[in-house]
């Protein structure tokens, strides 16, 4: 008898059980998936080390493990038979799915592929299946296992229009198994249901359903959990950077040749850097159990980055050691790795400020919610050039709105506001020719 363990997470301290695929009993070929494990962006399969049976399952649904945990309990096959069933071992959840005894759902793939497939199975399946085949490509779109993603792809679905029952909206076999099986008998799909709170908008006129990405439902849950648990506050600034405008036109020429290309928030990010450095309260984390605070000792900053199917937030790691080159740098290819959906959860991990830049888009000042365990975000509007009287004189300069969120069970108003005014202050004219001199230093 073997033990079956969580294998390595790359960097992620747990992961929580989102799915048993199996059962005490059942028989699996070596790679077969026998659970579906989750973190806040990612999901794994823990497959089979070799061909057996399945013993015991020592995990359920929603425990919260780590790395090296036991998780089931199987008895290897001495022998199997070539040409005999022992050759196709699959467990009974997998048998329901590409066949059993009966082979009722081998007979609906074939028919689903054929030319000859009847008008009626055809037109059923246009609400799950799209002739071009997007199942695989709609593994953004929805929340299903690896798996289950495979399975959808080989039957041609599209997940995104699978009605999920799984937990947390998660399609799981069962469901590719109502959809092929409703197709099959020209049942129709199950309607949308009406909503429990508000008046169901389907009752005045045509509606469409759009589900929303994985990545959309994780940021809505944490997002309302902020609002819900941390009393925000949201002061405003207006911030003179003409000077550092100049100063970033300035290095634009000097490293052109390198491919780089600076933009105003890596000298925003530079900034914040140095005056979290001076301002540690907006660097920690409020333990309410202890009351206490833990602040960090390093300066990690969260960029929220907008990408086609929501907003995610990569994290410059030791951003107060980097030159603005250096910084310039990191923001580019943690853009592009955002935009490409190629993160790696521990690109995500860390953060101890955020900051959200809307500059490139527009607007004048906005109140971004706090990014827990977090206590502030940094929201950067739109710079625009404004007349604003110095001295004796109205001038032309650049001004830069910006709008800091921060809890109010940390953070006072004045603290806020001195903070705000220190960063103002590094950002402005007396940092620039700073900024010019070190652009290839710390």
């Amino acid at each position: 008898m073997k033990v079956i363990k969580i294998p390595g997470l790359g960097g992620i301290d747990e992961v929580q059980v989102a799915e048993i695929l199996v059962s005490p009993g059942d028989q699996v070929v070596v790679d077969a998936p026998i659970l579906t494990l989750e973190s806040e962006k990612a999901s794994m399969d823990v497959p089979a080390p070799e061909s057996g049976i399945i013993v015991s399952i020592q995990v359920k649904v929603g425990d919260t493990l780590t790395e090296g945990a036991e998780v089931a309990m199987f008895e290897p096959l001495v022998k199997q038979d070539d040409g005999q069933d022992g050759d196709v071992l699959i467990s009974a959840k997998n048998e329901d799915i590409l066949g059993g005894n009966d082979q009722v759902q081998e007979d609906i793939i074939r028919k689903i592929s054929s030319e000859d497939t009847p008008v009626s199975v055809k037109d059923d399946l246009d609400h799950h299946v799209l002739a071009d085949g997007e199942g695989v490509s709609s593994k953004a779109r929805c929340y299903a296992s690896p798996s289950v993603r495979r399975l959808a792809g080989l039957l041609g679905i599209n997940l995104s229009q699978v009605i999920a029952t799984g937990p947390k909206n998660r399609v799981t076999r069962d469901d590719l198994l109502k959809v092929i099986k409703s197709s099959m008998s020209n049942a129709p799909n199950p309607k949308i249901t009406s909503l429990d709170k508000y008046d169901d908008p389907g009752r005045y006129g045509e509606i469409e359903k759009l589900p929303l990405s994985r990545l959309k439902q994780i940021t809505a849950k944490r997002m309302t959990e902020s609002w819900q648990s941390v009393p925000h506050v949201t002061q405003f600034e207006l911030i003179d950077v003409t000077d550092v405008e100049a100063s970033r036109q300035l290095c634009k020429q000097q490293v052109k040749d390198r491919g780089v290309r600076l933009t105003l928030l890596a000298f925003v990010i530079k900034a914040m850097a140095d005056a979290l450095v001076k301002h540690p309260h907006m660097n920690a984390v409020f333990d309410q159990n202890a009351s206490s605070l833990l602040l960090r000792r390093y300066i990690h900053i969260g960029v929220a980055v907008d990408t086609p199917e929501g907003l995610v937030v990569p994290v410059l790691k030791h951003v107060d050691q980097d030159s603005i080159l250096v910084i310039s740098e990191k923001l580019a290819d943690l853009s592009e790795k955002s935009r490409a959906q190629a993160l790696l959860p521990a690109d995500m991990m860390g953060g101890g400020f955020t900051i959200s830049s809307l500059g490139g888009i527009g607007g004048t000042y906005f109140t971004p919610i706090i990014n827990p365990p977090q206590v502030a975000i940094l929201g950067v509007s739109k710079a625009t050039y404004q007349s604003v009287w110095k001295v004796s004189q109205f001038e032309r300069r650049l001004m830069m709105p910006v709008s800091l969120s921060y809890d109010h069970r940390v953070i006072d108003g004045a603290e806020a506001m001195r903070f705000l005014k220190d960063f103002a202050e590094i950002l402005s004219c007396k940092a620039s020719s700073v900024f010019v001199k070190g652009l290839d230093q710390n």
